[in-house]
């Protein structure tokens, strides 16, 4: 298996509960919205619902990042600490996730192999935001050149993602209009929830492996040549 898949469990399993707890929030609210569509899908309580979320999502996308690189180090700050110290971000990661989401999703609309390689290319857009403070065209452009020399072992790394992904929405899609029931909408917040976890440990460690790795030989090479 994947040695950065080995190594992002690792981290997932021995640090499940901190995790877990920081993403508490966005899992309670879901399960609200999801429990109150399954037993009347017409309430106006889902619209705030949806906004609440839309809201809160960058925010703890940021946090979530940040804190995965403090335990990391072996550090375990206050999770009001990571909020706070990524509210900056906020509206730089909405727009990147928003456009980086339309691109990927369009290439999977029209063709599977262009989703899979703007997923590939763009994966990384908002590590760029948190760790380098980059702008949205900077994120997004940055981490479509950078990940240029990498795309095999970023593929050998996503690939149980997008397969993953892919049965499950063709579960989801096989359902039709049926309603979801409690349960359902509870599993399948689960999977979210987790698989959000999961991919977010999975993006931190390709970016300290291949983008900070190859940054830091650079600069290496950059002093040697200076000093020559």
């Amino acid at each position: 298996m994947n040695q950065v898949v080995i190594d992002s469990w690792n981290f997932f399993r021995n640090n499940a509960k901190e995790l877990c707890a920081f993403m508490l929030p966005v899992f309670a609210i879901a399960m609200i919205s999801g429990v109150i569509g399954a037993i009347n899908p017409q309430s106006g309580i889902l619209g705030v619902l949806s906004i609440v979320q839309i809201i809160i999502g960058p925010l703890f996308t940021g946090g979530l990042l940040l804190l995965i690189a403090h335990i990391s180090k072996g550090e375990y700050p206050a999770h009001k600490d990571m909020l706070t110290q990524a509210i900056p971000f906020w509206m730089t990661l909405f727009l990147v996730s928003m456009l980086t989401g339309l691109i990927i999703g369009f290439g999977f609309i029209f063709l599977i192999v262009p989703g899979v390689f703007f997923l590939l290319r763009l994966f990384l857009a908002p590590l760029y935001v948190v760790f380098q403070n980059k702008s949205v065209s900077a994120a997004i452009s940055t981490s479509f050149n950078d990940s240029k020399d990498h795309m095999l072992a970023f593929l050998q790394t996503l690939i149980p993602f997008i397969v993953l992904g892919a049965v499950l929405f063709m579960f989801i899609a096989g359902r039709g209009g049926e309603a979801p029931s409690v349960l359902f909408t509870t599993l399948i917040n689960l999977a979210t929830t987790f698989g959000f976890i999961f991919a977010s440990i999975v993006q931190f460690r390709l970016y300290t492996v291949y983008i900070e790795t190859q940054k830091d030989a650079d600069q290496t090479i950059e002093r040697q040549a200076d000093e020559d």
